[in-house]
């Protein structure tokens, strides 16, 4: 199964195909402090670990960014509302 699902995303999506993970903020950042929200948008990257994670917020930090005032928002609308494939229920 593993062969057939990397053939059709090699199909698909391509071979220099990358996910994304994205952060956007509602205000800017004043001396290293954001006084809004910070979102998170994921585009299901099945790689991603608590590494790649401490990366992720390595950048931020990079950026300039040093505390969030406001609430950290997981943004989940790439993905559609089934959370289970067909026949998983059937499983249990």
């Amino acid at each position: 199964m593993k062969i057939v699902t990397t053939a059709a995303a090699l199909w698909y999506l391509g071979p220099s195909y990358r996910f994304r993970t994205e952060a956007h903020r509602d205000r800017a950042i004043a001396g290293g402090v954001l006084k809004g929200n910070l979102y998170i948008k994921g585009h299901g990257d099945p790689t991603l670990t608590t590494e790649n994670l401490f990366g992720f917020i390595n950048e931020l930090a990079l950026l300039g960014l040093t505390k969030v005032e406001g609430d950290l928002v997981l943004d989940a609308s790439f993905f559609d509302g089934q959370r289970e494939g067909p026949g998983w229920d059937q499983e249990r």
